[in-house]
């Protein structure tokens, strides 16, 4: 499975993971999430149809794409036109099934089989929402996929609170959680501390 069970809610958190979804996903518009429409975000985004933000000239923070959104506004089409090469997802199968679009029957809210037709790469390295990955598997991460270049070129020009800043700057509401903010200071540590490490 693409999935991965290995991330447990943050210590101390006592409600439970399925009341946190429904509760957000209610609140946040479930069919009409504001986080997964477009036409809701703050700001024109980046991509037509997917709330989007260019984080830095070359890497992309966006919602989850949808088979309805992709067809509708050639979403494949303008990555290649963008010169997207790789998708990193980090959707569990199965997550959010009532929110935007909900899922297809490969348990994605898309098909990453339309976007490697095209060439673009995709990596799966699922994590539960609202919950924040291992120290190693955010590591892996920047190791595996070629994305990993240009974290290792930020990370080694500022430090982890400039890199946290531009992040929530070019991507409003993102990095919310105070262990993700705690994991990315650890990942630029480490691509510092063992740069050879995070070489291709």
């Amino acid at each position: 499975s693409w999935a991965t069970n290995a991330n447990k809610m943050p210590p101390g958190n006592s409600v439970p993971l399925a009341l946190k979804y429904w509760v957000q996903c209610t609140f946040e518009g479930g069919r009409n999430c504001r986080h997964e429409d477009y036409k809701r975000q703050k700001g024109p985004a980046a991509v037509m149809g997917l709330h989007s933000n260019w984080i830095t000239k070359d890497v992309l923070g966006m919602a989850r794409p949808n088979d309805k959104a992709i067809r509708e506004h050639g979403i494949v089409d303008q990555f290649v036109d963008l010169g997207i090469e790789a998708i990193v997802n980090l959707q569990e199968l199965g997550e959010h099934p009532t929110c935007g679009e909900g899922i297809t029957s490969g348990g994605f809210s898309y098909t990453p089989e339309s976007f490697m037709a095209r060439g673009v790469h995709h990596y799966n390295f699922s994590w539960r929402d609202m919950t924040c990955p291992s120290l190693g598997l955010a590591l892996d991460i920047v190791q595996e996929v070629e994305v990993g270049t240009n974290c290792r070129r930020y990370a080694m020009g500022m430090g982890s609170q400039a890199a946290i800043q531009l992040v929530r700057k070019q991507r409003p509401g993102s990095l919310q959680v105070t262990l993700c903010l705690l994991r990315l200071t650890g990942v630029l540590q480490s691509i510092r501390a063992t740069p050879d490490r995070f070489k291709k």
